[in-house]
């Protein structure tokens, strides 16, 4: 179990440094995107931890709120910034002619960092390891 839940926030760590990256050059649209993998690639391995798996990433979201923002475990700012940076990927992945502010990039990088957090102390509060 803790091999699995470690990929999961490798990945996720990986993604983050990605957007920093991203985010340095002036590449909101990447920043986002990179923001919005490395939330989901937690909240994967939130699920993972419970026992769940979804085929989809609505599945996955869905699964996040039943087991960890209605049962309080987590407050349910987390749920939207979890939302906010998928709504923004999406625009920024498939709508072709709009720009991204870096502000807005900026703004979701730093709920990314957020969210990670507060997902590693719970993780270290359950006594997991995922290091």
């Amino acid at each position: 179990m803790n091999e699995t839940l470690k990929l999961h926030v490798e990945k996720s760590d990986e993604a983050l440094s990605e957007a920093q990256i991203m985010i340095e050059n002036g590449k909101p649209e990447g920043t986002v995107n990179r923001c919005y993998y490395s939330i989901f690639y937690l909240v994967q391995a939130l699920n993972f931890i419970k026992g769940v798996t979804a085929k989809t990433h609505q599945g996955t979201i869905i699964q996040f709120n039943k087991n960890f923002i209605k049962t309080g475990i987590f407050e349910k700012k987390y749920n939207n910034i979890l939302q906010k940076s998928l709504d923004q990927r999406l625009i920024g992945d498939y709508e072709i002619g709009k720009r991204m502010s870096m502000e807005l990039a900026s703004e979701i990088f730093n709920d990314a960092i957020e969210f990670s957090k507060a997902v590693k102390t719970y993780l270290n509060s359950e006594g997991l390891h995922y290091k």
